[in-house]
């Protein structure tokens, strides 16, 4: 039992969120570490960076491209990435359409990994 409060409490205390911010064409404008570490990059290799480079199907980049920008928002849609070295791992994302002062589409992003879901799901059913 101690085992698996422990490894909760480090699972919680982790942020768990990646958050990024990019154009309507997909050109990162920034992010947090947590998105840095889930697709393998560093701050300086994210520059110039598109987020729909990173969408491991590309079927799938412009269908969500579309969800996206028809909806302004999309809630909860699971998606593949491709991580630095060829690994795809499974993200659920929730998006949102910003505009800034020059009327200029953002995205903002926040992605979980779902093998960190997996795992606090499996220390729950413990």
């Amino acid at each position: 039992l101690r085992g698996i409060l422990s490894a909760y409490e480090q699972l919680i205390s982790s942020p768990m969120t990646a958050t990024v911010r990019f154009t309507e064409d997909g050109l990162i404008l920034d992010c947090n570490e947590v998105f840095l570490k889930t697709v393998g990059c560093d701050e300086d290799e994210c520059n110039g960076l598109r987020f729909w480079e990173l969408l491991a199907e590309p079927s799938e980049k412009e269908k969500l491209r579309e969800e996206i920008l028809d909806n302004h928002h999309l809630s909860n849609r699971r998606f593949t990435i491709s991580v630095k070295g060829s690994e795809v791992r499974p993200v659920l994302g929730s998006f949102a359409l910003l505009t800034t002062y020059g009327e200029q589409t953002i995205v903002q992003a926040t992605l979980l990994d779902s093998r960190q879901l997996n795992t606090l799901s499996e220390l729950l059913q413990s």
